[in-house]
């Protein structure tokens, strides 16, 4: 279908535009296949631009194509030289740093036996009633004494949501040595966890390395300023954390919120 066909036109080289007399050519576009050089209405079959295009673009392809070849060699034969230099080279030792494994220290809790929760579950105060079972798993020094704190940063005196807020230490094991919670020393009795407001109320575990043993307990659970009563107790950063979520429950036969 293209002016190229030589079936249709003969020596398209040559200016020639007498080849279109006495032919029944409609030059609007509708014979398409005499549509000189692949391209619109062009009136000079012997138009030689196309011509000379061709073989500009043949060769630039043969210079691209030699370009290619040409990398491609230059590829090879540094990937030779770097296979030579990495067999030539002999393997690094690991260095002591790389050799250490960091211990991996973590905090489990459970209420009345089940299961531990994950980290942000949500219970309901009556599964919070009973002081939790707070197991300390993973590489603990057993010559370390560590602490275990419970706490909600969202506590008031009050009941108005808007009123004073501060952290509450539910409870406090202290001098835990190692692993073995049951020998640490209950420095602040277990209290169940108990909303002001309707809002969820959060209730960390945190574990703690101790510098020396603690037998003070605090003036007042209520605190303004955590960080700097754990400042106060030689507590450093926190070791491990977990913790879960509470809030008011409706109580459809009194029709109360309570915990």
């Amino acid at each position: 279908m293209w002016s190229q066909d030589l079936s249709i036109w003969s020596k398209l080289e040559k200016l020639n535009p007498e080849r279109l007399l006495k032919q029944d050519i409609n030059m609007k576009g509708i014979d398409l296949c005499r549509t000189p050089y692949r391209a619109g209405r062009l009136p000079n079959l012997g138009n030689v631009k196309h011509l000379r295009r061709s073989n500009q673009t043949k060769s630039c392809l043969q210079g691209i194509k030699a370009i290619t070849t040409q990398q491609r060699i230059n590829e090879e034969a540094c990937g030779a030289t770097s296979s030579r230099l990495l067999a030539s080279t002999p393997p690094r030792s690991p260095s002591p740093r790389s050799l250490a494994v960091e211990k991996s220290i973590s905090i489990a809790v459970s209420y009345t036996g089940k299961d531990t929760f994950a980290d942000g579950t949500l219970l309901t105060c009556p599964q919070t009633a009973i002081h939790p079972n707070v197991m300390v798993p993973g590489d603990v020094d057993p010559a370390q004494l560590y602490s275990i704190v419970m706490i909600d940063r969202r506590a008031s005196q009050s009941m108005f949501t808007l009123a004073d807020q501060f952290t509450y230490v539910h409870y406090w094991i202290a001098n835990i040595p190692g692993s073995k919670v049951d020998a640490g020393t209950i420095l602040e009795e277990y209290m169940r966890p108990a909303p002001h407001d309707f809002m969820q109320h959060k209730y960390e575990f945190i574990l703690y390395k101790q510098q020396g043993q603690i037998n003070t307990p605090l003036a007042d659970r209520f605190v303004k300023d955590w960080e700097a009563v754990a400042s106060a107790y030689n507590l450093g950063s926190p070791v491990a954390t977990t913790s879960f979520v509470a809030q008011l429950t409706l109580n459809f036969r009194t029709r109360m919120f309570q915990c």
